[in-house]
């Protein structure tokens, strides 16, 4: 049965243990009640497990239900959705294994949607991106965020929100559905776009902060390689699918193909055949697109074309890593979880 104040946070995991305490942590120090915290490990190999029971004797102390649940290793998709399947509350948290939330994020975002009278509302806040150092962090700017009257271009266009930003009602959860398993790329991105197409809608609500944690190994969402761009090019198509059944305008043909260019330039080294693909679809969507760009980056696409941008770029990530702006360092992990 549906507890109608509890706020259910789901975490997949897999193999996070030596980083999944300081998420755990975050949930800890959540100033919302009821709440329920349910870790879902995705076959890790590692002392996920351990961690999770440690955590479990501190909530009960916090009046925190917390539930552990394994599967194989299936991907994040799936692991939400078994996550959705035990979940008692009206309120669900995503929350990526790796990612924290500030301790009034819930509660805020909570009271907020309960003022609300249109339905089918997820609450939305600002989030930060941090590279663990250690025993410091390193803070960088708020990011800029999608505009409420034009979330699907601005999405398109680069202005991401981050899941864990995101705080979903029961009722948007059933409106959107289970999370698409087949998807191991964008499937956030994805999940959004399908919620918003089906007529669902976002409200800002301040001070309700999330951070988001840049990692020093590679990921498969870092589009260096072919099985990275193919499945970036799926998640596209699918999106694509969903506003095309929703009604393309043209304000959502040339995002859509800014969005496709952005995958084109990823594919130009590695996966030549996807580059072409993506290529035909941006002009399949707008025949007079060329290129686009902000600052630097639309001089080098103009005169010096996708594969050498590519390339200049993959340079300066490599010796520039993470340039996220202007950073500050934070001296300790408990001052981060505060931190504004």
């Amino acid at each position: 049965m549906i507890n109608k104040e509890l706020c259910s946070i789901i975490i997949p995991a897999y193999n996070r243990a030596s980083i999944l305490p300081d998420t755990l942590l975050s949930t800890l120090y959540q100033s919302y009640r009821p709440l329920e915290v349910i870790v879902v490990d995705n076959g890790s190999t590692d002392n996920t497990s351990s961690v999770v029971r440690e955590f479990q004797e501190r909530c009960a102390a916090k009046s925190i239900e917390m539930h552990y649940l394994y599967q194989e290793q299936k991907g994040a998709s799936s692991a939400r959705n078994l996550g959705l399947k035990k979940a008692k509350g009206s309120f669900i948290q995503f929350l990526d294994s790796d990612d924290i939330i500030a301790p009034s994020k819930i509660s805020n975002q909570i009271e907020a949607l309960k003022k609300i009278e249109r339905k089918n509302t997820v609450a939305f806040g600002d989030f930060r991106r941090f590279v663990d150092l250690g025993e410091q962090w390193k803070m960088f700017g708020w990011s800029k965020l999608p505009k409420e009257d034009s979330l699907i271009e601005d999405w398109l266009s680069g202005l991401f929100v981050a899941c864990h930003s995101i705080l979903w009602t029961r009722e948007c959860i059933d409106l959107c559905g289970i999370w698409d398993e087949d998807l191991s790329i964008n499937d956030d991105g994805e999940y959004l776009i399908r919620f918003l197409c089906r007529g669902g809608q976002m409200k800002y609500v301040e001070n309700s902060f999330s951070f988001y944690r840049l990692h020093q190994q590679p990921r498969l969402s870092s589009m260096n390689s072919k099985k990275s761009i193919r499945a970036a090019f799926y998640a596209l198509e699918k999106i694509r699918k969903h506003i095309e059944d929703l009604g393309l305008t043209h304000s959502h043909r040339y995002s859509l193909a800014k969005a496709y260019y952005e995958c084109a330039e990823d594919a130009v080294l590695v996966d030549r055949e996807n580059y072409k693909k993506c290529l035909d679809v941006v002009h399949l969507l707008d025949s007079n697109f060329h290129f686009y760009g902000d600052g630097l980056k639309y001089y080098l696409r103009k005169y010096l074309g996708l594969f050498c941008t590519k390339m200049i770029c993959n340079f300066g990530k490599k010796f520039l890593r993470y340039n996220f702006g202007p950073y500050q360092i934070i001296s300790s992990k408990e001052q981060a979880f505060f931190f504004q």
